[in-house]
């Protein structure tokens, strides 16, 4: 086996397969050309029954046309000969031949003539009916994408299932953001925040004479003892209690509100026992406070009171530890709130998303087909030899949402060092693209986007390579009269191009570049032109598409945006269908709302969306939504920085020997 086989190189079941579509492609294509038109055994043309319709529903409308018109004239061919029959009897009898002659001559042109009038009627009738046929069995397609679930965007819905799995992708961006919130918490509790120490005394009150040996304990002295506690809280805030305090603390900076606000008073658990809480910034400030609050308790409540005794139960200390801020406590909920506000966001963004999130999220939306998912070029540029100048500017650009620049780079262009991900990608575009054209007369495709930058010139470009790799022949057209740059991909010239053959100034022969890669021939926009959509929209573009149609197999048009001129519409009412690229979290559903409504307007046939830039379109199985099955099978061969990639694929390839 041969060892440095290309891997972009078709194997033979593909060529096989492929051209069995080919041959059946053209000849379909030859046998409804206008210029072989089909007649019945009674000469009647059959070609327009089914004029607004392609494929199988057209031949079915002409057969039921054909059929109704060729019924018609044999009912009208049989009651002319029945006149004759009755004719011819009546000419038996002697005495009424001659007025029998008259008189059913007479009638036999009556018939005749009023037969003459019913066949085309008849064979309209048929031929209408035909059509609306065909009309109740091919779905109106202008009906439901011209406002596909609009609901969507006045409502807000959210899939739980899809954002925890959208959690879970960004599981690197929370776990960030979470320790990035630890962090903000230490530091913040630690450096930022003033430590406080707390220093507390206890105070026994009770009712009872202490001194006596004989007194006993009852629940009438406890609960009396209950209520002492709450009148000595009472008097302990008044100002005759505070102002002792002061008096006794001149030698501190210390205001009577500071020490309000620094001291609590409250009864442990309901009991006899009354505490004392200090909180300031200095440890012994808090313990001188505490101790004096204490001595002045014990010795001047009882004589303010009269009654009741109050003891300390033990001395304050000085705490040796802060007592808030609580670093730990501080760091783990700014690790949870922050985790929180991110998860929040994320909520919030996914259910007021406006932007094309990924391939299922268009499927959801919009029930057109999506031929194919394209993987990032940008991810794989050291691969493909992307200047990291280019990488810059791409992420540039996608931030800014810049509209009106493009990344010019011949490696986005598909050749034998293009990564496995991205063959298969287009690889199962073409086979989708080859399946919905099965019904159709020609293989014009118009490829346009809604704005500029979604990579749609890419796509013509690539999807015509991929054409021409299995044989058949494909012309590329730059039909962006305004904004040219296709030739700048294949480093050709523009003077002579579209513009100049359409103007009659050169033949198609002297403008097309033949061959620009296998089976590919390339055709330039050509020089600017003041009117580009008259140019566009004119006869001799018409005639040029009919013309160049019979000469090759398929004809790729890139074309302006579609949002920002009409061109594409203009071109694409006179090809077999159109293709919207959308880009992945860069392309709006508005936007795209917009463009299907334009192309149902125009009549024109919208064959699906291709998405770029796709984030889960870089390995795997992929599977068309288009028509027919459309495989793209992805080993995931990988193109990693550290030569894995290299390993596997020499491992496939021993593996296959």
């Amino acid at each position: 086996m041969d060892n440095k086989s290309n891997k972009n190189n078709p194997s033979a079941d593909d060529f096989s397969i492929n051209s069995v579509y080919l041959d059946t492609f053209r000849k379909r294509k030859k046998k409804n050309n206008p210029k072989n038109t089909a007649y019945s055994a009674n000469g009647f043309k059959l070609d327009t029954a089914g004029e607004a319709f392609g494929g199988e529903e057209s031949d079915k409308a002409r057969d039921a046309a054909g059929r109704s018109k060729k019924a018609s004239y044999e009912t009208a061919m049989d009651m002319a000969k029945a006149v004759d029959i009755i004719a011819s009897a009546a000419e038996k009898d002697d005495a009424t031949k001659v007025s029998a002659n008259s008189s059913y001559k007479v009638i036999a042109a009556t018939t005749m003539t009023i037969c003459s009038q019913l066949i085309p009627l008849f064979y309209k009738n048929a031929t209408e009916a035909a059509q609306q046929n065909a009309k109740d069995k091919i779905p109106d397609k202008s009906s439901e994408t011209e406002t596909p679930k609009e609901e969507n965007l006045t409502t807000l819905e959210i899939d739980v299932f899809k954002f925890l799995v959208s959690l879970r992708q960004r599981w690197k961006s929370l776990l960030l953001i979470t320790l990035l919130g630890a962090v903000i918490g230490f530091s913040v509790s630690y450096f930022l925040i003033t430590p406080k120490y707390e220093s507390s005394a206890m105070l026994y009150v009770t009712t009872r004479d202490t001194t006596s040996e004989t007194s006993t304990v009852n629940l009438q002295d406890i609960n009396a003892s209950q209520k002492m506690v709450d009148t000595y809280i009472v008097m302990l805030q008044t100002n005759s209690i505070t102002n002792e305090v002061l008096k006794h603390m001149k030698d501190k900076d210390f205001t009577e509100q500071q020490l309000k606000n620094s001291i609590s008073f409250s009864a442990v658990n309901n009991t006899e026992v009354l505490k004392i809480t200090v909180i300031t910034e200095d440890p012994q400030l808090s313990f001188d406070i505490c101790t004096t609050y204490a001595d002045i308790a014990s010795r001047s409540l009882e004589d303010i009171v009269g009654s009741g005794t109050v003891k300390p139960i033990g001395e304050p200390t000085v705490a040796e530890y802060p007592c808030s801020p609580s670093v730990p406590k501080y760091t783990i909920l700014c690790a949870i709130a922050a985790l929180l506000m991110l998860t929040i966001l994320y909520l919030i963004r996914t259910a007021t998303r406006i932007t094309v999130s990924d391939e299922k999220s268009l499927t959801e939306k919009y029930p057109i087909p999506v031929l194919g998912s394209v993987p990032d070029f940008f991810k794989f540029s050291k691969v493909l030899g992307i200047s990291k100048k280019d990488v810059n500017l791409n992420t540039k650009l996608r931030k800014s949402n810049v509209d009106n620049e493009k990344i010019i780079t011949t490696a986005t262009i598909l050749d034998q060092n293009t990564p496995f991900p991205i063959t298969s990608a287009y690889d199962m575009i073409r086979n989708n693209i080859m399946f919905s054209l099965s019904t159709t007369n020609n293989g014009v495709i118009v490829i346009t986007s809604p704005t500029a930058n979604d990579l749609k010139t890419t796509n013509a470009i690539n999807l015509a390579i991929s054409m021409g790799q299995y044989g058949a022949k494909v012309l590329l057209v730059d039909s962006d009269l305004r904004n040219p740059s296709i030739y700048k991909y294949f480093k050709v010239g523009n003077k002579h191009g579209l513009s100049r053959v359409l103007m009659g100034f050169d033949s198609f022969e002297d403008a097309v570049i033949r061959n620009v890669r296998p089976g590919v021939d390339f055709l330039s926009a050509g020089p600017t032109t003041p009117s580009p959509a008259e140019l566009l929209g004119s006869t001799y573009m018409i005639d040029f598409i009919k013309e160049q149609a019979d000469e090759y197999d398929f004809i790729f048009i890139d074309t302006s945006p579609i949002n920002l001129v009409s061109d594409a519409l203009t071109i694409a009412s006179k090809a077999s269908g159109i293709i919207l690229a959308a880009r992945e979290n860069k392309t709006k559903y508005p936007e795209l709302d917009r463009a299907i409504k334009s192309i149902n307007m125009a009549k024109a046939n919208l064959i699906g969306f291709i998405l770029t830039d796709s984030s889960s379109a870089d390995g795997g199985y992929g599977y068309g939504y288009g028509y027919g099955y459309g495989y793209g099978y992805g080993y995931g061969y990988g193109y990693g920085e550290n030569g894995k990639g290299k390993k596997e694929k020499k491992k496939h390839k021993k593996n296959k020997e």
